[in-house]
């Protein structure tokens, strides 16, 4: 499977093991010396750029192309105030702040929702990103989770003056990553059954940043998107080919 733009691993359909894990996502999943999601994304993106990012306006933020289209304002809100059991409450939030988790949501949203397109076979990812620092989700086009990911030190160097051994344990711990190892990356997989688990997922990657990368300006961060374009149909394929 392909991996999270910066260094996670992907599954494929087939028969399951009883940890519900398949046979050939075991053995799809990437090592660490291959690929990351941040390498492959870079890679498509000079290959055949497909991104909308999010630029800071002073008081949230103006997307580059279409805005994801999903819910209302007053829907995002009540999804991301309504917090998991035993989840810490996100205190008090700016207006960028706000505009940044709603942003979030709707990229999740339409990742989430490019995988139930006829005809698509990659794989879309987002990666909210300031600086060096970053948090990364792919939705494989055959799964109903997101792989998620938190840059480590394996995969930017720089991340070892701001990962301590406390944040590093909060990131397993409280936040329930897998450290590095089979990938570079602190990576966890979540199961997505509804915008609300979607929305967990942006609270998570607000509290990352903040909590765990020391972002304070989310008007700083940056939100890219990619989304697989479907296959033509094999008669327009055939079409194209004789012209």
């Amino acid at each position: 499977m392909p991996d999270l733009p910066n260094g996670s691993k992907q599954k494929s359909k087939s028969n399951t093991d009883p940890s519900g894990s398949s046979e050939n996502e075991k053995s799809a999943e990437p090592t660490a010396a291959k690929e990351t999601i941040r390498e492959r994304i870079m890679r498509e993106i000079s290959q055949n750029p497909r991104w909308s990012e999010a630029k800071p306006s002073g008081q949230g933020f103006v997307i580059v192309g279409a805005r994801p289209s999903s819910g209302k304002p007053a829907a995002f809100e009540t999804l991301l105030t309504t917090l998991r059991q035993d989840e810490p409450a996100l205190g008090n939030l700016s207006v960028t702040d706000q505009n940044w988790l709603v942003t979030a949501l709707a990229h999740l949203i339409q990742i989430d929702q490019s995988r139930r397109v006829e005809n698509v076979s990659g794989d879309a990812y987002c990666i909210f990103e300031v600086g060096r620092a970053y948090f990364q989700c792919l939705a494989p086009s055959f799964g109903t989770y997101l792989r998620c990911e938190a840059v480590s030190e394996k995969f930017v160097p720089e991340m070892g003056a701001i990962l301590t051994p406390e944040k590093r344990d909060r990131l397993v711990r409280e936040f329930g990553f897998t450290a590095p190892g089979h990938s570079k990356n602190f990576s966890q997989k979540i199961e997505v059954k509804g915008k609300d688990d979607l929305a967990y997922v942006a609270r998570m990657a607000f509290r990352v940043l903040r909590d765990i990368y020391n972002v304070t300006d989310f008007g700083a961060t940056k939100c890219k998107i990619s989304i697989p374009e479907p296959a033509k149909p094999v008669s327009v394929q055939i079409h194209d080919h004789k012209n």
